[in-house]
């Protein structure tokens, strides 16, 4: 009798385990997904600053950021609640 419950419990421990693994996996990389394209538009805006007007690369920026932490958001929202 003990075996076989010591044997649901580890099936059942096993796949939440798994589950939690790889949401911190898919938690890091949009972490750095969403870090990178705000880098890259910042970098953009940066170098580009005579081409660009500032009320422009300051929306690129602020839309940048707003539409990462929002994918960030509905995943943590999604997948943890």
């Amino acid at each position: 009798m003990s075996y076989r419950f010591e044997h649901h419990v580890d099936v059942n421990t096993s796949a939440v385990l798994h589950f939690y693994f790889a949401m911190r996996w898919m938690s890091t990389r949009l972490d750095v997904l969403t870090t990178v394209v705000t880098v890259t538009i910042a970098v953009v805006v940066t170098l580009a600053n005579n081409y660009i007007a500032y009320s422009y690369a300051a929306i690129a920026l602020v839309y940048s950021a707003k539409a990462c932490l929002t994918l960030v958001h509905y995943y943590y929202y999604y997948y943890y609640y």
